[in-house]
């Protein structure tokens, strides 16, 4: 199971505590407050919730949906081939896929209107156009993989315009 990871800091407005599912994961609580006391009572309230996310994410994924593939693709040779920088950085964009798309049936990701879906999404994040590119990188990476290990029938972002 995945390590929860915590970052507390302190500044001029008082201190914040950010909770992410893992290291270099998505977050899951941010809390801000003026002293570490109010800070304490402020985690206390909301914890509930960033426990539950982290649950969430952490529980092994059913094999049929995409964040069940992502996992597959992340124990791969395919993935393991890879320079320990881009791992870092495929990894990363993945994991924000994962947690826009985690629930998605794999077998949605066969119909040629996903491709218009996943661009749109992506085009969300048009005003950083090479991080709003990398997440279909990334994407499209992990469903070449599937379709090369049989898991899809094709590759819908195959050849995706770039931003």
């Amino acid at each position: 199971m995945p390590k929860l990871a915590k970052v507390r800091i302190r500044g001029a407005a008082g201190v914040t505590e950010y909770w992410y599912a893992w290291r270099g994961g998505p977050r899951i609580l941010k809390a801000t407050a003026k002293s570490d006391a109010a800070l304490d009572a402020e985690i206390a309230r909301i914890a509930p919730d960033a426990i539950a996310r982290y649950q969430e994410l952490s529980k092994p994924a059913n094999g049929e949906h995409f964040a069940a593939l992502v996992v597959r693709y992340l124990k791969s040779p395919a993935f393991k081939a890879l320079a320990p920088r881009s791992q870092t950085d495929r990894r990363k964009f993945l994991d924000l896929c994962r947690e826009k798309w985690g629930t998605l049936p794999i077998k949605a990701l066969n119909s040629g209107k996903m491709r218009a879906v996943l661009i749109k999404w992506r085009n969300e994040f048009a005003e950083t156009p090479k991080s709003a590119d990398e997440r279909l990188v990334a994407m499209s990476a992990l469903l070449s993989w599937a379709h090369d290990d049989g898991e899809l029938e094709t590759n819908v972002l195959a050849n995706f315009p770039r931003i």
